[in-house]
């Protein structure tokens, strides 16, 4: 194809294969007019040779001192004609004039230190025969500011710009020589762009201009000084080396071209490539380093591909970019290198979805990758490297976007940014040796995924400020040097299922922060705390796993109302730390062992509930202690609290509520109360086997101690209080159950009833003992403690299960019948449980085998059922069990065959009575029952008894509900 100038242009791409540009024919007429404008330029006129014009001539320095001077007092059609000389001044152009030197190279213009050297703001300027030269690389020779204006024969050297049509139109531009600058175009109009006549008689660092308008193909002429597309299509610009000009190659209302194998250095205004109202162009394999501002600006332009460039050295002051993106989408950025650029990588500007995949950031002086006003983008697989002043991704006011499986390192600032942006997905990034790995401020709605934050100087993870429902969930939060996750005034945070080690402080740490959950995640090996809450309320912890971390693995301070529920809290300093106003939490269902010192520890903090936990093997299962204040109006209930040093102890805390734990094999005393804790119910527990003292009470009054099962403690209690404890509950409710004072061979009888002990028949309180017909025979403490009203038998919550297998049922309602939550206190002690489901024909029998991967099918126990349980340790084993007292009777469904089911009754009853509204034989016709004692089936016969905990076998004969009386 042939162009304007006669010249005929090759589509033959040196970049994608191996052909080269062919020689171009035309180059004979380029020189040819070359020749012709130097030999003009060489025809200088001398003072005395006045230009022809249509209006008068102003001489300038004969008439006027200075260029300015003279246009002031020209008309439009006038010439101000300049004489030799230099002229340190800024022009200002404002009138319809001819401005003309009378020598190129002796007519000099260097500007007072403006902005701009020379102005044209009116239309139809002339201005030609001038050397304009600003001395500084910050200010423009020539701008333009109006239209249809002639620019001729000038010299232009080393400004920022040497002509710079900015939103004009219709311009002239012909025979200037131009050295370290150029033109630049700027304007968001086709117009703008497509309506100058520019020709190859302009050079840039002696090489041609190439400005091409409203061309549909061709290939620009290879050793362009400076390449210009307006209003093309399908033109090449392929293998320049643009080196020193204001731009390098623009393209304005251009579309599908290709820019390929360019090198392009040291553009001193804007850009190497810019893109301005261009889209579908193809900007691949280029070199672009040293540039002033950009490397690449792109505005108002959409899907273009820019693949493969290596882009260095870009930019000196805030505000450059590598690459720059103005209202631009769609735009596909991938596998480029941008690296040393004085200040930031790519900055898009409300610049929704791009692609932005496989690219390399190095050593940027500022963030790698900004954002700001942009949405719906797609950064992925990224490297974001040594960023020495700023961050590896810095999002502002951005939704929407996509940060995926990105390695961002080393950076001096944060691996990603986000301020006031929502809804962003970041996924699977590698943020480490940074100063902060990811950090949110004022955002809400993100998802942190599977991201890795290892080494970081301060956090992994930072969330301040943000309001509500970010996720954080799936991470990887190792060895950074302040908190691995760090929340703080922000609210309904989701942290999930993270891996969170080997911080410098620690794991999780939230201030001021409400009503966050953290659930399921991993905490481990801390230097402080796994999990530290300052100043917050209403959070939720659940189901974490939290270990070995140098101090607590949960501490609390000045925070309220949150709720700690089934984590597992193991071999820290304390397990749980209450501390200094943590008031109205609940602590239910945790596993809390091996910890250092406290498995619970509470210091001045009230009516916190702690129900429900296993606590074992720490030096003190549950501690209330003294600290300025007392922990008050505590309830600990239900928890089974076993082989620590002390079980619970409290020292100076009063009205606590201690009611139904199990208190175990620990080493010293069951509940220990001393220095002055008074005031406190110990109600319904029971107390066994411990090592010193079930009960031990110094220096602690007013505490009601009843309906306690004490049970084979080496030393059963101690109270040197002098009577100022009461040990009972008064008649009818009764103290104690002593395990060494119910055989009547330890003075232990009830035959007798009544608050005298003198009424004939049993009331279930220890009487007659010493006393002959009747009275009262306490239990002895000590000379000065005494349990008036002593049990004959346990409140029993517990049942002993022998090695091998077990047939049982739940006396107590299951609220919660997950099987290893029922079993939970003798977790490690069973392998197998099993139920004969009458109503599955096809496959009855329901197994669960510890440890097994698959094929379980039996997740849920009630009370209604019979169970199997396989015990594996030696000797007997106690099963604490949990649940609601049964208030009614209950109905269990009878079918026709084995029905294998549970005795849900307060009562022991023989078989008439227990069947209740059951006939036999009519209706069922036999029952077995299973002895673990002798390890032998046992028939039921008429007057045999079912008992509370035990499972059965029913044959019934017809379809219908048993009703189990209580």
């Amino acid at each position: 194809m042939q162009n304007k100038e006669g010249c005929v242009h090759t589509n033959n791409n040196p970049w994608r294969g191996d052909k080269r540009i062919k020689a171009l024919k035309c180059f004979p007429v380029i020189i040819s007019v070359l020749f012709i404008i130097s030999i003009t330029i060489l025809i200088v006129p001398d003072r005395n040779l006045i230009p022809t014009s249509s209006g008068a001539t102003i001489y300038v320095p004969n008439d006027y001192p200075t260029i300015q001077d003279a246009i002031n007092a020209a008309k439009d059609g006038d010439t101000v004609y300049v004489f030799n000389g230099i002229y340190n001044e800024d022009v200002v152009v404002n009138k319809t004039i001819n401005l003309t030197g009378e020598n190129r190279d002796s007519t000099k213009v260097t500007g007072s230190g403006g902005t701009n050297v020379v102005r044209i703001s009116a239309d139809y300027v002339n201005v030609s025969g001038f050397t304009i030269k600003s001395g500084s690389t910050t200010i423009t020779g020539l701008v333009i500011d109006s239209d249809f204006n002639t620019i001729a024969t000038n010299n232009f050297s080393y400004n920022w710009v040497g002509i710079y049509l900015r939103y004009s139109s219709g311009n002239n531009i012909t025979g200037n020589i131009m050295f370290g600058d150029g033109i630049c175009i700027i304007g968001d109009q086709l117009e703008h762009w497509n309506t100058h006549n520019i020709d190859i008689s302009n050079t840039v660092n002696d090489k041609p201009v190439f400005y091409w308008k409203d061309q549909t193909e061709g290939v620009i002429p290879v050793d362009a000084g400076q390449v210009i597309l307006a209003n093309c299509t399908n033109v090449i610009v392929e293998a320049q080396a643009i080196t020193g000009v204001s731009v390098g190659i623009s393209l304005g209302f251009s579309s599908n071209n290709e820019i390929i194998g360019n090198v392009i250095s040291s553009c001193i205004f804007w850009y190497g490539i810019g893109l301005y109202h261009s889209n579908r162009n193809n900007i691949i394999g280029n070199f672009v380093d040293n540039g002033r501002n950009y490397g690449l600006y792109i505005q108002h332009s959409s899907g273009n591909n820019i693949l493969g460039n290596t882009l260095s050295s870009n930019g000196d002051s805030p505000g450059d970019y590598v690459i720059y993106l103005d209202y631009s989408e769609g735009n596909n950025i991938t596998t480029n290198t941008f690296s040393n650029s004085l200040y930031r990588g790519i900055g898009l500007y409300y610049s929704n979805g791009n692609t932005i995949i496989g690219n390399d950031f190095q050593n940027n002086q500022h963030d790698c990758l900004y954002l700001d006003f942009s949405s719906r983008n797609n950064i992925s697989v990224n490297t974001f490297s040594n960023a020495t002043a700023g961050d590896g991704i810095r999002l502002i006011n951005s939704h929407g976007n996509y940060i995926i499986d990105n390695t961002l390192t080393s950076n001096a600032g944060r691996g990603i940014w986000f301020e006031y942006s929502d809804r962003n997905y970041i996924k699977g990034n590698n943020a480490s040796r940074n100063f902060i790995g990811i950090r949110l401020q004022y955002s809400s709605s993100n998802t942190i995924e599977n991201n890795t934050c290892h080494r970081n100087g301060l956090q992994g993870i930072l969330i301040e400020y943000s309001p509500v429902r970010n996720t954080v969930k799936n991470n990887t939060c190792h060895r950074n040097g302040g908190s691995n996750i760090y929340i703080r005034f922000s609210n309904e945070t989701n942290i999930v299922g993270n891996n969170i080690t080997h911080s410098g402080y620690y794991g999780i740490r939230i201030v001021e922060s409400s009503g966050n959950n953290i659930i399921g995640n991993t905490i481990f090996s801390n230097a402080k705390h796994g999990i530290f809450i300052v100043g917050s309320y209403g959070n939720s912890l659940i189901r974490n796993n939290i270990s070995f971390n140098d101090e607590s693995g949960i501490k609390l301070e000045y925070s309220e109302r949150h709720t700690l529920r089934d984590n597992n809290i193991t071999n820290n300093k304390h397990g749980l730390y209450l501390y200094r106003l943590s008031h109205n939490n609940i602590i239910t269902g945790n596993t809390i062992s091996s910890n250092n010192n406290d498995g619970i520890l509470l210091e001045l903090s009230s009516n916190n509930k702690i129900t429900d936990n296993y606590i074992s093997d720490n030096l003190r299962g549950i501690n209330l202690s003294f600290f300025s204040f007392p922990s008050s109006n505590n309830v600990i209930s239900g928890n089974n609290i076993s082989n620590n040093t002390h079980g619970i102890r409290l020292s100076s805390a009063l009205n606590n509520a201690i009611m139904g734990n199990n208190i175990t094999l620990n080493n010293l005393d069951g509940i220990r109360l001393f220095f002055s804790s008074d005031w406190n119910g110990i109600i319904g527990n029971t107390v066994l086997s411990n090592g010193n003292y079930g009960f031990y009470l110094n220096n602690s009054t007013n505490n009601s101690i009843y309906h306690n099962n004490i049970i084979n403690n080496t030393n059963q209690a101690y109270d040197n209080t002098n009577n100022a404890n009461q040990w009972d509950d008064g008649y009818p409710s009764g103290g104690n159950y002593w395990s060494d004072f119910d055989e009547s061979s330890e003075g232990a009888y009830d035959e007798y009833n009544g608050e005298g002990q003198n009424i004939l028949g049993s009331d279930g309180i220890v009487d007659n003992g010493t006393i002959g017909g009747g009275g009262k025979n306490p239990y002895v403490i000590d000379s000065d403690s005494q349990d008036n009203y002593p049990l004959i038998e346990p409140n029993k919550n517990f049942m002993i299960l022998k090695q091998g297998w077990n047939l049982i049922s739940l006396p107590l309602i299951q609220k919660e019948q997950n099987l290893t939550k029922v079993l939970k206190s003798i977790d490690g002690l069973y392998d197998a449980v099993q139920w004969y489901d009458i109503t599955d024909a096809r496959d009855p029998w329901k197994h669960y085998k510890v440890g097994k991967p698959y094929g379980n099918d039996l997740f849920e126990l009630n009370e209604k059922m019979g169970i199997w349980i396989h015990i594996t340790q030696p000797g007997d084993t106690i099963f604490f069990y949990n649940g609601t007292r049964l208030t009614e009777n209950q109905k269990i469904a009878l079918h026709p065959g084995w029905n294998m089911v549970g005795y849900p009754s307060l009562n022991n009853r023989d078989r008439t009575s227990a069947l209740n509204n059951i006939d036999f034989p009519s209706d069922v016709d036999a029952i077995w029952t299973y002895d673990s004692m002798t390890q032998r089936w046992e028939k039921m016969g008429p007057s045999d008894y079912f008992e509370v905990g035990r499972g059965y076998y029913i044959h019934s004969k017809v379809t219908k509900d048993w009703d189990v009386p209580l």
